[in-house]
């Protein structure tokens, strides 16, 4: 993929924490193609 293992692992932690918080605080979601 030409990534390395600690750019892939700070987008997860991200998105992670956009989900948790899109659940509990009732905000909407938006899932969009980035590419």
């Amino acid at each position: 993929m030409g990534v390395s293992r600690g750019t892939i692992w700070r987008l997860v932690k991200s998105a992670r924490k956009k989900v948790a918080q899109a659940l509990t605080e009732g905000r909407p979601l938006a899932v969009t193609n980035g590419l």
